[in-house]
């Protein structure tokens, strides 16, 4: 009969209507198994990022990883050093914060965002390699140690941390200020391995630089900074 085709066509129509938006929808928004997962992050350009606590990231993450906790306050200013047009490849422990963070990152224009079907979890049963900080006990860093380093004429100290996205982006600044200052002290403290002094002098929050001169503090400041504003506090 006749009518079956305008039916048909309808049908087909819809269909072909309906196929630009499902692609437009899945677009830049992939979910990978563990294998997948590992064919991402091989892309030395991709981004890794864990989601998960501080507390979770130091028990096991995977190489390279950067760190933003997700449940954090701190969160959108972890991710504002990611390039938007990178691949970042997102995990948490089992996929549901990790889920949550990487619809937060497509609202905020990143373009391609992968997520770990299952999380770390699913990455540990799989029996895909991770890495596990053994953490020491005290201070690497100790106060006469870093006293010592002080009582330099000029010192600049820089608490960063491996997985800190800022404290990477403020790093090649720090390297091209020193062109200018060859007789400047550059002390590079990581805050997971020195929690007590950055508790005495106060570091609530990385990247923090201070400036030294003779033992005595002169300058702080947090977060990232230009290259020129750098170099005007060591000119003081």
């Amino acid at each position: 009969m006749r009518t079956s085709l305008p039916l048909s066509t309808t049908i087909y129509s819809l269909l072909i209507c309906l196929l630009p938006s499902c692609n437009a929808s899945t677009q830049g928004q992939q979910s990978l198994s563990p294998a997948q997962f590992v064919s991402a992050i091989a892309d030395t350009n991709a981004v890794i990022l864990d989601v998960r606590t501080k507390e979770e990231f130091n028990a096991g993450h995977l190489a390279n990883a950067l760190l933003a906790d997700w449940n954090s306050d701190e969160f959108d200013t972890r991710i504002q050093a990611i390039d938007h047009h990178k691949t970042v490849n997102v995990y948490c422990l089992s996929g549901g914060r990790s889920a949550a963070a990487a619809a937060h990152l497509r609202k905020k224009g990143f373009t391609q965002v992968n997520e770990l079907a299952g999380g770390i979890l699913a990455w540990r049963n799989a029996n895909l390699p991770e890495v596990k900080p053994s953490l020491p006990s005290h201070d690497a860093i100790t106060p006469s140690v870093f006293q010592t380093n002080i009582e330099a004429p000029h010192v600049l100290i820089d608490f960063y941390a491996p997985w800190c996205a800022p404290c990477r982006k403020l790093d090649p600044i720090i390297q091209n200020t020193l062109v200018e200052f060859p007789n400047l002290k550059l002390v590079r403290i990581n805050i997971d391995e020195n929690p007590t002094l950055a508790k005495n002098l106060k570091v609530e929050s990385i990247p923090q630089l201070f400036i030294y001169k003779n033992g005595t503090p002169v300058w702080s400041h947090t977060g990232i900074i230009s290259q020129q504003d750098l170099i005007q506090a060591l000119k003081k």
